[in-house]
């Protein structure tokens, strides 16, 4: 794997050579680019569509942008993610130190949101503006399998019920030091209202298909899961880590999990009915 990493002003020395085909041919080659963007905030969008424009085989990509305060980072003219080979190989993705983006996905942030909906490993570290990734039910990461976030301080949850019942393909969940994140789902104004009668009784189901692992360490303001009306069903769980997280009943009497699954909880390992044993044990250590 051919690797690249940018920062500022080598990002600026070179944008004078983009427009070459030599040039071009040279990052056609790159499969993994770390970029550092640190200065001139009113370039960066555009310095950006022209790089993603350069690199049509890159399957790793990191952004990092510190003492950002322009919320409109990513809202350059929208690359057409998937035509003309472009990002059309991207599987990871990380994103570090991005400020003033309240979220991930959303109606604003469109640079992101093509990117996002075709990567199957989301890293997000060290945003401290964000406070959640999914938010917009017209939005999906329906290709994700890995997601870690990690030091996002005022991040309040992940998804909404829209976004994340959308995420058929989802493999691990691992939230880490974010001390403001009180449940993974929030609900949505609507979930309250009675069903009609007749209707799908999967409807009122999030179903984590594919989902085997969750960590969750150092949430000392995590509440739960989830706290709306849906039922979560969690077919293929297989480890739950959870490190001080004091406050928090991670699963409801009525979601769906195996009859067997290895739990481990402040490292102590649970064993028996697993379903009952995190209930049980949050219900403690939250009194």
């Amino acid at each position: 794997m051919k690797e690249l990493g940018l920062d500022w002003k080598q990002i600026l020395a070179l944008r004078s050579r983009f427009k070459s085909e030599k040039f071009t041919g040279v990052f056609k080659s790159i499969n993994k680019m770390f970029l550092i963007l640190d200065a001139d905030q009113s370039e960066m969008p555009i310095v950006l569509d022209e790089i993603v424009l350069k690199a049509p085989n890159l399957i790793e990509m990191c952004i990092q942008i510190p003492n950002c305060n322009n919320s409109e980072v990513f809202l350059a003219q929208n690359p057409k993610i998937g035509e003309d080979g472009v990002l059309v190989q991207l599987q990871i993705l990380e994103i570090i130190q991005v400020s003033a983006i309240m979220s991930i996905l959303s109606e604003n942030s469109s640079w992101l949101n093509p990117i996002c909906e075709k990567v199957h490993e989301l890293n997000v570290l060290k945003c401290p503006d964000v406070e959640a990734l999914g938010v917009h039910s017209t939005m999906s990461f329906s290709f994700l399998k890995k997601l870690l976030v990690s030091d996002c301080p005022q991040l309040q949850y992940l998804f909404t019920t829209s976004v994340a019942k959308k995420l058929v393909n989802l493999e691990e969940i691992t939230v880490l030091k974010c001390e403001s994140l009180k449940e993974i789902v929030a609900k949505e104004g609507d979930e309250e209202e009675p069903k009609v009668k007749g209707e799908d009784k999967y409807e009122n189901e999030i179903i984590f298909m594919k989902l085997e692992k969750l960590m969750l360490g150092l949430l000392g303001k995590l509440e739960s899961f989830y706290t709306g009306s849906c039922t979560l069903n969690f077919p293929s769980l297989r480890n739950v880590v959870v490190i001080q997280c004091l406050n928090t009943k991670i699963l409801r009497h009525c979601d769906k999990v195996p009859p067997k699954f290895r739990v481990v909880i402040d490292r102590i390992h649970c064993k028996g009915d697993k379903k009952a044993l995190i209930t049980q044990q949050f219900e403690e250590g939250a009194s």
